[in-house]
């Protein structure tokens, strides 16, 4: 649903005060139409549902919350690959779709599954995030994600690949830790490469434990037999 007043300005179809209800929300501010069919909205995004204002034409989401914030955004009739703009949104109740991160911290803690890490469900949910969206035809990057995350999403492909640097509190008297990681795959279930390795052995330091060695491949008794007689 939308509404507004419509008016012609300097060769242009102007609407002002336009208001769009969608994804549990809405957008208002002013749209512009030359005649050439380029456009341009300039407004603001108000109470939106991140997920279902991202699915529709992504597929899926790994994102969801209650949006707020500025919105630019321009383009040529329809074609997706005309399409540019800007947002810097306030992010309420925000969730990752696709990750666990209290699993992540239990697998480097207690060496838990890491198939609970990315089950079917997972999420992780804050309390509030800031997030810098830039469109550029069919590709939508997502920046200064509260986990420190950098992700692009292509909306064509429905494909997502990033990177992410996940912090954990001091808790139950394990103290802080630091995990990088990077993804990609489809949008609905990317798969995750953890740098494990550097974690473990950053907590094992800070809780003044020695350093478990990586296990050297074992040799077979024949491959042992062949290097003493080699020469």
């Amino acid at each position: 649903q939308l509404s507004g007043t419509l008016a012609v300005k300097g060769g242009k179809a102007v609407v002002d005060s336009l208001v769009v209800n969608t994804a549990e929300g809405r957008l208002f501010g002013t749209f512009e139409l030359a005649e050439d069919t380029s456009w341009l909205f300039n407004g603001r995004v108000d109470g939106v549902a991140l997920d279902k204002f991202i699915a529709p034409v992504a597929g899926a989401s790994p994102v969801a919350g209650v949006a707020n914030g500025d919105l630019t955004i321009s383009g040529k009739g329809f074609a997706a690959e005309t399409l540019t703009g800007t947002s810097k949104l306030r992010i309420l109740r925000p969730s990752y779709l696709g990750l666990d991160a209290a699993a992540v911290r239990n697998h480097l803690v207690t060496n838990a599954d890491t198939a609970l890490i990315t089950r079917q469900g997972a999420r992780t949910d804050l309390d509030e995030a800031t997030l810098s969206l830039t469109l550029n035809g069919n590709s939508l990057t997502l920046k200064d994600i509260r986990a420190r995350a950098n992700a692009q999403l292509d909306l064509a492909a429905s494909t997502l690949e990033g990177n992410c640097s996940l912090n954990f509190a001091p808790q139950q008297g394990i103290p802080s830790i630091h995990l990088t990681a990077a993804f990609n795959g489809k949008s609905a279930a990317p798969a995750w490469n953890f740098d494990w390795q550097k974690s473990s052995e950053a907590l094992r330091r800070a809780q003044g434990k020695p350093i478990v060695p990586s296990k050297k491949e074992e040799k077979s008794i024949w491959q042992s037999v062949k290097e003493f007689f080699s020469f």
